[in-house]
C-alpha cells in the first residue's frame, strides 16, 4: 500500500477520476476509484475528498484485452486531455500468476507489484514481457476489494 496526493479530482456520480502523486518517489499518475459513500453530479464538488488530500491504497490495471507479449523495457503512458482518463498504456513484467484472468506484475508505474486483471482467459507465466491497454485504478485501503 501505498500514500498519495491528490492534485486534481473530479467527480461523476460514484466514479472518481483523480491527478495522484505517491508520496515517496513523486511519481505521478491519472487513476479511477469509486468513492461508494458518496454520489455526485458531473462536475460537482465532492465533500469527503479534495485537492492535497491524502489517499492510501494500491495500483491495479483493469478491463485489458488483447495483450500481447512484448520484448523491452518496462514503460508506462498516459495522456492528459481536457478531461483527464485513468486509460493506460505500459509494458508489465509477469511476476505471480492468480489465475486464468489475472497475474501479480512489476511496472514503470509503481515499484510494488501490481494486480493486472484481465477481461479474457491469458496464458501468461513468471518472466513474460507483455504490453498492456487498460484502466489505473486506486483500490483505497477502506474499500472492500483491498
Amino acid at each position: 500500500m501505498k500514500e498519495y496526493i491528490i492534485d486534481e479530482l473530479y467527480s461523476d456520480l460514484w466514479e472518481r477520476t483523480a491527478i495522484i502523486f505517491e508520496i515517496i518517489s513523486k511519481k505521478r499518475v491519472i487513476v479511477y476509484f469509486i468513492e461508494y459513500d458518496e454520489c455526485l453530479e458531473s462536475g460537482e464538488n465532492s465533500k469527503k475528498r479534495k485537492k492535497g488530500d491524502l489517499l492510501k491504497g494500491r495500483l491495479t490495471i483493469i478491463y485489458l484485452r488483447n495483450s500481447p507479449k512484448v520484448t523491452g523495457e518496462l514503460h508506462h503512458q498516459q495522456t492528459k486531455e481536457n478531461i483527464p482518463s485513468p486509460y493506460i498504456e505500459a509494458t508489465i513484467k509477469v511476476s505471480r500468476v492468480v489465475d486464468k484472468y489475472s497475474v501479480y506484475a512489476f511496472s514503470s508505474i509503481t515499484d510494488e507489484e501490481m494486480l493486472i486483471e484481465f477481461e479474457e482467459k491469458v496464458n501468461y507465466k513468471i518472466g513474460d514481457t507483455v504490453f498492456v491497454t487498460g484502466t489505473l485504478k486506486l483500490i483505497l485501503n477502506d474499500d472492500d476489494e483491498f
